[in-house]
């Protein structure tokens, strides 16, 4: 934020004795001081200290959300309170993030605006620190911040385009096989890319599981499946059941599963194109209905817009999403032309038009709504 520089780290040692946990790292902001590289050692005779409640009545707990992470003390230090160690662990996750910054930067610099690349960065790779208040406002509004987030709504659509891509496969002896091997290979090379946090790994989970289902034939039973993912998660990481993305991502394709094929029922278009977009729109609908309790419960905020972006954006999403992932490859072979970048980033501010231009009709927006 504008006041530190803020880490999560891992307590190794302390007074010569190995030790075990997970601290909050906070480096206040001065003309001195610098962000800590990833995977980086630090050593500090300063002590953590137990995170604080909440002083005011009715405000978010941060104490509570970081205990549920498996956090309970922070450590706050300035410039010359500690040592940078020249070694450093480069872990999965750790080099999955480095690679995920390597992208951002190489992208930073195609002329993309700040506004465009900020939600370029969220889209595509997870990264939300960029966004400006006024854009998380306006997604929020319209009931589109889902989009902003990488959950299963992403790893579904990239699925989608991938069994579309591999699909040529099947007509090879075992080509069934060899495509979905494929396809979750690309699933966790995006998840890799995206940095390895927390909900792409539990999409991709998710979604592997669901995966083999569908090789397997089994597509009365992906509620079997998803719970499979589930408690696969769980033994991972037990904390995860106290997480409100977990909780929404599996409510959200437990909604899916089980309400989209009702909606899908109501009408089936003859037009293919038209019934892609009915379909992607029932999905839509009913992941906004699945998610609609928790999300009263915890926000206090409802917006009927999400109709209205549905419809509007969710069935070009997958287009806004394959020619992202395309303009990461191309970049990554130093291909991608000038021309490419202009229509990327016209396609972006379209959609931040559209979302800013739903936002507005505060008449949709229920704010307020306790328990």
């Amino acid at each position: 934020n504008d006041h530190y520089y803020k880490f999560r780290g891992e307590i190794i040692g302390v007074d010569k004795k190995e030790t075990e946990g997970e601290v909050l790292i906070r480096i206040a902001k001065d003309r001195m001081s610098r962000p800590l590289r990833l995977g980086a050692f630090i050593v500090t005779s300063m002590a953590p200290k137990e995170i604080g409640k909440a002083l005011n009545p009715g405000a978010f707990d941060f104490k509570e959300y970081t205990r549920r992470k498996g956090i309970y003390h922070q450590l706050s230090v300035r410039e010359g309170q500690f040592l940078r160690i020249t070694a450093e662990q480069k872990t999965l996750m750790t080099r999955a993030l480095i690679y995920r910054e390597h992208i951002i930067k190489r992208l930073r610099n195609r002329g993309f605006t700040k506004k465009e690349f900020s939600v370029i960065e969220a889209l595509l790779l997870g990264k939300r620190q960029d966004l400006s208040e006024e854009t998380k406002l306006s997604y929020q509004n319209a009931g589109a911040m889902h989009l902003l987030a990488i959950s299963g709504l992403h790893i579904g659509i990239l699925l989608m385009i991938l069994n579309v891509v591999f699909r040529p496969f099947e007509r090879l002896r075992h080509g069934k096989g060899i495509k979905w091997v494929l396809v979750i290979g690309f699933l966790w090379i995006f998840a890799f890319i995206s940095g390895l946090s927390p909900s792409v790994i539990r999409a991709a989970t998710m979604f592997t599981v669901l995966s083999i289902g569908m090789l397997i034939g089994r597509f009365s039973q992906l509620g079997n499946y998803l719970f499979t993912a589930l408690f696969l998660s769980l033994i991972f990481k037990p904390l995860y059941v106290f997480d409100l993305g977990f909780q929404m991502s599996y409510l959200a394709v437990a909604a899916i599963l089980g309400i989209s094929p009702f909606l899908r029922s109501l009408w089936k278009p003859d037009h293919k194109a038209l019934r892609y977009i009915w379909n992607l729109f029932a999905i839509s609908i009913a992941a906004q209905l699945g998610v609609l309790p928790l999300s009263l419960y915890h926000f206090h905020h409802f917006s009927a817009l999400f109709f209205l972006s549905s419809i509007a954006i969710i069935p070009f999403l997958g287009i806004v999403l394959g020619m992202g992932y395309f303009m990461i490859i191309l970049d990554f072979f130093n291909l991608l032309w000038p021309f490419y970048v202009q229509v990327y980033a016209k396609l972006i501010s379209i959609m931040n038009q559209c979302i800013e231009m739903f936002g507005n009709i505060h008449s949709l927006i229920f704010k307020k709504v306790f328990f």
